[in-house]
């Protein structure tokens, strides 16, 4: 296992000391934590698999705290419930548990900041996206809500994303202190940009293309220009809508274009991970407790996610063509749903 051999480098490059050298593709933040690991007298993949597990109770608390500020309730009954369903998701168990992943922690941290906007807490907001940006380059998929957000009402000022710049870097310090230099922690992430294939097992558009790429560099480079263009056409039409259609955002609506933005990031970028989907699952389970035409969407994006997590962790071969095609299908009418407001005519009634 990749993550075991980058383990073993850390430990023999001394720990701690091991932070002045980039090992593997990991980001400055969680190197850190992993060379803090090398001094314990437990396997690896045990403490990989700890530290994501003890990260998905913080998921689980903070996707509760979120669907009771959505509700503007403190009902423990609504608290429980969203606490269990988020551990038993199937992609939470199996991320952390059996991949040894660390996609619950920085997911966490973008929770954790999503309540705090919805709260109206706009410091700890930004904050806490920093600090998940540190922990992962995906963060970035969610920071269009916050530059719409700034846009549209103007409610904080843009220098509150140099809060999160901050906490970013603060993030990195201990590599920094080792003797990294300033721009490294930009210079992981852009690292990890460079790909040659134009799917990397998620369903999404880029999947139902996979037969046309077959390794040819100029077939890629073709289609991950069309692709990224595509992203920014879909994402700019549809902020604009939204920036026009309603004079204040609701914290329901906050949460509901963030999940379109995020998941249309992942529906039409190239080169998108087998596990890039994860938030689309936390948020889409979220919002299903208020909104429950949107279980329709969750069922099928977990169901989807299930079988790629099966195919990558147990060698199963999945058409990855047809689950694509279900994939944008479900994408498409989950935009129809936000976009004509349609998750406003079920509303679910609070849980007392």
């Amino acid at each position: 296992m990749i993550l075991e051999l980058w383990y073993e480098t850390i430990e023999k490059l001394g720990g701690i000391k091991a932070l002045n050298t980039q090992v593997g593709n990991y980001g400055i933040t969680y190197q850190t934590l992993i060379a803090l690991f090398t001094y314990l007298p437990f396997k690896p993949i045990v403490m990989y698999k700890f530290l994501s597990i003890c990260f998905d109770y913080v998921l689980a608390v903070g996707s509760a705290l979120l669907v009771q500020a959505l509700y503007d309730s403190q009902s423990k009954s609504l608290f429980l419930l969203v606490y269990s369903v988020i551990l038993f998701v199937p992609t939470v168990v199996m991320n952390s548990g059996l991949w040894g992943q660390c996609d619950s922690i920085y997911c966490s941290f973008i929770i954790l900041s999503l309540l705090s906007l919805v709260k109206n807490k706009k410091i700890p907001s930004f904050i806490f996206l920093g600090v998940a940006f540190a922990f992962k380059f995906q963060t970035i998929f969610i920071l269009p809500l916050y530059i719409l957000l700034y846009l549209r009402n103007k409610s904080f000022s843009i220098l509150y994303f140099g809060v999160s710049f901050i906490s970013f870097y603060l993030c990195c310090l201990p590599g920094i202190i080792m003797g990294r230099n300033w721009l490294d922690p930009i210079r992981i992430y852009l690292g990890q940009i460079d790909e040659t294939r134009i799917n990397l097992l998620y369903p999404n558009l880029s999947g139902m293309m996979t037969q046309m790429n077959n390794g040819n560099i100029y077939n890629y480079q073709i289609m991950k220009s069309f692709l990224i263009f595509l992203t920014l056409a879909i994402l700019l039409i549809g902020s604009y809508y939204l920036f026009v259609k309603d004079k204040v955002w609701t914290k329901d609506q906050i949460v509901v274009y963030g999940l379109w933005i995020i998941w249309t990031c992942v529906m039409f970028l190239p080169s998108m991970h087998d596990r890039y989907g994860y938030l689309v699952d936390i948020l889409l389970v979220l919002l299903s407790f208020k909104y429950p035409i949107l279980w329709i969407n969750t069922t099928f994006s977990i169901l989807e996610s299930w079988l790629v997590y099966v195919s990558g962790l147990f060698g199963i071969d999945i058409n990855i063509q047809l689950l694509s095609f279900t994939a944008v299908l479900n994408y498409t009418y989950f935009t129809m749903v936000v976009f004509f407001n349609k998750y406003d005519k079920l509303l679910m009634k609070s849980i007392s």
